[in-house]
C-alpha cells in the first residue's frame, strides 16, 4: 500500500481551485476602492437656482475618510461661461459616511451663509450611471432647501482641476 494522493482527487482539487478563480474574476470589477467611491467629475443635468444658481460642476477627490474639491457653477449646461458671483467654490466642512456612502460639506460664496450639500450616492442599474443626490440648504438652519442631482462624467480629477483659479487652495 502506497500513501500516494489519488490522480482523481488532484484534479477534483484543480478544479475547485480553477472555479474559486474565476468567481473571484468576476466579482472583482464589481468591487470598488471604498477609499475612491466620491472621487470624479460629477454634473448637474438641470439648471439649479435657490440657494445656489446655475449648472453645479463637482470636482471631488476621495482620500480615505477626507475629500477635497471645488464646485463650479455654469450659465450653461455646456459648461462654456462661469457664473458671474462666485463661479468656483471649495469644498469645506467636510465628513463622510462610507456605510451609507454620503458626503457632507460646506460650500461659501463671500459674505452669505454658507450653504451645507448633502449627497448621497445612488447606482442606477438601468441605465449604469452613477449619481450623488441630496439636498443643499443654508449651514445655519434657516429655512430654505433645495434638491439636487449630480451625475458621475469622470472618475479621475487631477489636482489642477480641484482647484479654483482666482483663489488660494
Amino acid at each position: 500500500m502506497t500513501n500516494a494522493p489519488h490522480p482523481e482527487r488532484g484534479v477534483a482539487r484543480l478544479r475547485v481551485a480553477a472555479l474559486l478563480v474565476a468567481a473571484l474574476g468576476l466579482l472583482a470589477p464589481a468591487c470598488e476602492d471604498p477609499n475612491a467611491v466620491f472621487t470624479g467629475l460629477w454634473k448637474g443635468e438641470v439648471r439649479a437656482e435657490g440657494l445656489v444658481e446655475g449648472y453645479p460642476s463637482l470636482r471631488l477627490g476621495h482620500y480615505g475618510l477626507e475629500v477635497a474639491g471645488t464646485v463650479r457653477f455654469f450659465k450653461t449646461s455646456s459648461e462654456a461661461v462661469e457664473v458671474e458671483q462666485c463661479p468656483c467654490l471649495y469644498v469645506d466642512h467636510r465628513r463622510l459616511d462610507l456605510g451609507a456612502r454620503e458626503v457632507v460639506f460646506t460650500t461659501t460664496c463671500g459674505e452669505a451663509v454658507p450653504v451645507e450639500w448633502r449627497l448621497a450616492i445612488r447606482d442606477d442599474e438601468e441605465t449604469d450611471q452613477r449619481w450623488l443626490e441630496g439636498t443643499v440648504r443654508p449651514a445655519d438652519g434657516s429655512p430654505g432647501e433645495q434638491t439636487i442631482a449630480l451625475r458621475l462624467v469622470q472618475t479621475f480629477i487631477g489636482d489642477e482641476e480641484r482647484a479654483c483659479d482666482d483663489a488660494p487652495p
